[in-house]
């Protein structure tokens, strides 16, 4: 502050505090406090006279505040610290979020979600002077905002109770999350810090019925870890065929069942799609069933012939007819090393043949025979073990006259 006095010769100015001189007309005085200035001024006839100046002083508030901070984005709220002195009015700006009362020394600030997004919140407090000569003061809290880790060990699922591996797809914001095992007895493929991995189910966890895994994130500077878990549970297959094997004649043309037992869908090799199906011939017939979530259960039924061996001859035939009874066929099924051997009235070998498929035309040396009874033996053994005999019989077949 500049203190003036004029018209003396000489001048004299007290208390000598904060004075860049106490004999000049103009000083200047820089007190911390308000002080009263004296000035005695003295002419050239001596006649003195004295004068008061006062110098007010107002101090330029005063702010301290909290330290800069960090904190997990989970938390929603900060409660802020000032503290000021010599000041008329503070304010809080900054961030995108909201002060509950921006206006007060201690205000509390709420989080938005832009605030997470770009990592930090810059909140500034200003403490306006008393007078308008004075400076305001601003102070910056610097709040850094840790992201908390984001775990997903994907969706519960349903699996077969066969599975020898569970697929597992975690992932984790961080990148970094390592998997346990909550409930089950199996064993990780790869490294349980691999988010990309498999589980090998056990035993016991299929009997079980259920296993639950745990993907859990590393804990970052403020932020605590995340778990996220993932829980499989075994569909039972359905169960195998009541009955895998069977033995069946169909001379009757018979038809015999076949059951698969209960499933939600079939699928037999046939082509049907039905529990039962009936067959009329011997063979394996493979039949996939399925349970409710679609998870097969394959089993063959082998169907064994039961057939003990058939055998036919006409009684009579008419060589070189057009009509169908031009030979003597032999008929019959399940039988094997057939020997059949037919005689005229005098005993003589005729006609002898082991292969079913060669007929008798009714020829002897190259000629028709003639018209007439012509007896006949015959053997054979049983295709089936069950019936393999050996068999034998006898008989005769007509032979009418040469249809020429």
């Amino acid at each position: 502050n500049v203190t003036k006095a004029t018209g003396a010769l000489t001048y004299a100015w007290s208390p000598n505090l904060a004075l860049n001189d106490v004999v000049s007309a103009t000083v200047v005085a820089s007190p911390l406090t308000t002080t009263a200035y004296t000035v005695v001024v003295t002419d050239s006839k001596a006649c003195k006279d004295t004068a008061t100046a006062n110098v007010t002083v107002t101090l330029p508030p005063s702010l301290t505040v909290m330290n800069d901070t960090m904190l997990c984005s989970t938390v929603a709220s900060l409660g802020l610290t000032a503290n000021a002195s010599n000041y008329a009015s503070i304010s809080w700006t900054g961030g995108k979020g909201s002060f509950n009362n921006s206006a007060i020394l201690n205000p509390t600030y709420n989080f938005v979600g832009a605030d997470v997004t770009k990592g930090e919140a810059v909140l500034v407090v200003t403490a306006r002077p008393i007078v308008n000569y004075c400076f305001s003061v601003s102070k910056t809290v610097k709040v850094k905002i840790e992201s908390i880790a984001v775990v997903d060990a994907g969706a519960n699922r349903e699996v077969c109770a066969d599975v020898n591996s569970l697929p597992l797809l975690g992932t984790s914001t961080t990148g970094l999350a390592t998997w346990s095992i909550g409930l089950g007895s199996g064993s990780f493929v790869s490294n349980a810090s691999v988010l990309t991995n498999s589980y090998a189910p056990s035993a016991s966890d299929a009997v079980s019925g259920t296993v639950k895994l745990f993907l859990q994130s590393n804990a970052g500077t403020v932020c605590p870890f995340v778990r996220d878990s993932v829980r499989f549970t075994f569909v039972p297959l359905a169960t195998h065929v009541p009955q895998n094997y069977f033995e069946f004649c169909n001379y009757d043309k018979n038809e015999l069942t076949l059951n698969a037992g209960p499933a939600v869908n079939y699928m037999w090799s046939t082509g049907k799609n039905t529990e039962s199906i009936n067959i009329t011939e011997e063979g394996n017939y493979e039949v996939t069933k399925y349970n409710r979530i679609g998870c097969p259960t394959l089993d063959t039924i082998k169907v064994s012939d039961d057939c003990g061996p058939r055998f036919f001859l006409p009684d009579a035939f008419t060589p070189g007819s057009s009509d169908e009874d031009n030979l003597m066929k032999i008929f019959g099924r399940n039988f094997i090393n057939l020997e059949l051997v037919v005689f005229n009235r005098w005993g003589e070998v005729v006609y002898y043949t082991t292969d079913r498929n060669k007929p008798w035309d009714g020829k002897y040396k190259g000629e028709y025979v003639e018209s007439g009874l012509y007896p006949y033996k015959v053997s054979y053994e049983g295709k089936n073990a069950k019936y393999k005999g050996p068999y034998s019989s006898r008989g005769s077949v007509m032979v009418y006259p040469v249809n020429k």
